[in-house]
C-alpha cells in the first residue's frame, strides 16, 4: 500500500471522529515481537546465513520499529506524536516494505508509480464500499514482487485499514511472535 495512501486513510479517520491509533495491534501496525517474525520469515530468502548477513540490518530495523510503537502507546499524552510514530510504525510494516528480505529494490519497483492523493482517495473509496472481507483491486497497492506469503500479510493490511474506515471490529493480529537476541523485546 502507497505511502500516500496509508495517510489519506489516517487522515480521513481522524476528519471522521475515529480514532487511528485503533490501528495499534492489528495486521497494519502489529506488535514489535509479530512483526519480527515476519521480518525474519522474509529475510529467511537470503539463504542459509541470513541471520549473520542481516544482523546490523535487522537489529536497526527492530528498535527503529520498538521505537515507533512505544511512542505510539498510550502513555505518550503527545497526541501528534503518537500519530507520527502509528504512521513510521505502518511503514515500516514488512508488508509494506519492498523486498525487505532481498535487501533490494529495483528502479521500476519505485519509479513513476503515479502516487497522488486523489487516486488513494479514489482507492479508499473502493475499500469502504466493498463488503467486508474482500478488498477490491486498488491503483495504489503494488503486490507485483511479493510472495504469497507477502500478498496475504499486505492484503491483511489493507483489511485492517478497511476496517478502521468502516468503523468495524478491528481484527488482532495474534499471530505468533518470537524474540530476537540483537534487541530486547520486553513486554511486547
Amino acid at each position: 500500500m502507497a505511502h500516500i495512501t496509508k495517510r489519506v486513510a489516517l487522515q480521513a479517520a481522524i476528519e471522521a471522529g475515529i480514532d487511528p491509533l485503533l490501528l495499534r495491534g492489528t495486521a497494519a501496525f502489529p506488535r514489535p515481537r509479530v512483526m519480527n517474525k515476519r521480518m525474519r520469515h522474509s529475510f529467511r530468502e537470503r539463504g542459509t546465513n541470513w541471520q549473520q548477513e542481516t544482523r546490523k540490518q535487522r537489529t536497526a530495523y527492530l528498535k527503529a520499529y520498538r521505537k515507533a510503537w512505544k511512542e505510539s502507546s498510550s502513555s505518550n499524552k503527545n497526541q501528534t506524536k503518537r500519530l507520527d510514530a502509528l504512521r513510521r510504525g505502518m511503514e515500516l510494516n514488512p508488508a509494506t516494505v519492498y523486498n525487505i528480505g532481498k535487501g533490494t529494490t529495483s528502479s521500476s519497483q519505485i519509479a513513476g508509480k503515479g502516487e497522488n492523493r486523489q487516486k488513494a482517495a479514489q482507492d479508499l473509496w473502493k475499500l469502504v464500499n466493498t463488503p467486508s472481507g474482500k478488498i477490491p483491486k486498488m491503483e495504489t497497492i503494488d503486490l507485483s514482487g511479493a510472495n504469497t506469503h507477502e500478498k496475504h500479510r499486505s492484503k491483511k493490511m489493507v483489511a485492517s485499514i478497511g476496517q478502521l474506515l468502516k468503523e468495524e471490529y478491528l481484527d488482532p493480529d495474534s499471530s505468533d511472535s518470537e524474540s530476537d537476541s540483537e534487541v530486547e523485546l520486553d513486554d511486547y
